[in-house]
């Protein structure tokens, strides 16, 4: 679902290589790293050469040619209900189509989401100002239902368009979305999720309560924490039922009755078919621990994480479908310095569409 290896495009591969070999241990150090990187790839192209990032294994991809997300801001909808300063913000991102996993993602969450909505319009066709007009009213009509029907959830959206070839359908700028959506944020206290996922029941109280949120920005600021919220979803074997039925269980279940859920095969580790991306956190040591553990960082990790809105990296929107575009970010948290610690009585649940 997030991460397919034998799909990764070549450049995503080769640019991930070539920043983990320059050493670039520090931000600054990474920085040059990507600076470098893109400006090798801008004078190869210059000379006709072909550069080494290039994403040559995608239908209709050509040689030289590394296209940055081209994002246009087509509405911006914030909820008018009240929020706390010590809140804490979901950052996430979507395409139009996926607007109902937003509504039940929202029904499992009291704080805010900030999220990036995208719709691709295709270079040439005439229908593209219908098609948008359209779009930005289901984008209001949803926003309008959300704010008044969910009473706590407060939902922020932006709208955003680009103009594409049909046949770079594929490109979905994962990355440009997440900024669109970190950078709106307001709250200090950030949660990196993605739109399908559903936090555990009691998270968003228990970490906003006074006495907790002061201690939760300390641990984030002073001690440069990045807290982890281990992922499970639903076998991909089940019905579309069966799916709604464990996920929504096991959003509302107690760490142990997860457990129960766990040993029975009715859950099980988020997206094992690639194992650095969640094996770092664990699970086995997450079931049996009641008290906060650091985690040991491993090259190709991509937890879902509790950051600080002044301290998070940003995300390199050179990234776009699927591969390495939150791998990246993390590995930025890990050569800052950050420490990764295991929440031991939180966690996010995929929803039941595993398509």
């Amino acid at each position: 679902m997030l991460l397919q290896i034998a799909e990764f495009p070549r450049a995503k591969i080769m640019i991930a290589q070539d920043l983990l070999q320059a050493g670039a241990c520090t931000p600054t150090g990474l920085i040059s790293t990507l600076v470098i990187l893109y400006l090798s790839i801008a004078v190869a192209t210059s000379k006709g050469e072909k550069p080494t990032c290039a994403d040559d294994t995608r239908p209709g991809s050509t040689y030289g040619k590394v296209r940055l997300p081209n994002l246009k801001v087509e509405a911006v909808l914030r909820s008018q209900q009240p929020r706390e300063k010590h809140d804490i913000t979901i950052i996430t991102q979507c395409s139009l189509d996926r607007l109902y996993m937003l509504e039940e993602q929202c029904n499992t969450w009291q704080g805010i989401t900030s999220v990036a909505v995208y719709y691709p319009l295709y270079i040439f066709q005439s229908t593209n100002a219908d098609r948008l007009r359209e779009a930005i009213t289901t984008v209001e009509n949803f926003h309008e239902q959300i704010d008044r029907s969910h009473g706590k959830c407060r939902m922020d959206i932006v709208l955003l368009s680009e103009v594409i070839k049909p046949h770079d359908s594929w490109s979905y700028p994962y990355n440009a979305l997440r900024n669109h959506a970190l950078v709106r944020s307001e709250t200090e206290v950030l949660l990196l999720l993605d739109a399908d996922f559903l936090v555990s029941k009691g998270v968003h109280e228990a970490l906003t309560a006074l006495d907790k949120a002061s201690a939760l920005m300390e641990d984030l600021t002073a001690n440069k924490k990045v807290i982890v919220l281990p992922a499970f979803e639903t076998p991909r074997s089940l019905s579309e039922e069966e799916g709604r039925e464990y996920a929504l269980q096991a959003q509302s279940s107690s760490k142990a009755e997860l457990k129960g859920m766990f040993d029975e095969g009715m859950i099980i580790q988020f997206a094992d078919f690639y194992p650095p991306g969640h094996g770092s956190t664990n699970y086995k040591k997450w079931f049996t621990s009641s008290e906060p553990y650091p985690i040991t960082y491993k090259i190709g990790y991509e937890p879902y994480v509790l950051v600080n809105r002044r301290m998070v990296p940003w995300y390199d929107e050179r990234f776009r479908g699927y591969g390495w575009d939150k791998v990246m970010q993390i590995y930025h948290m890990d050569a800052a310095a950050f420490h990764f610690v295991a929440h031991p009585d939180a966690w996010g649940k995929v929803g039941w569409d595993q398509e």
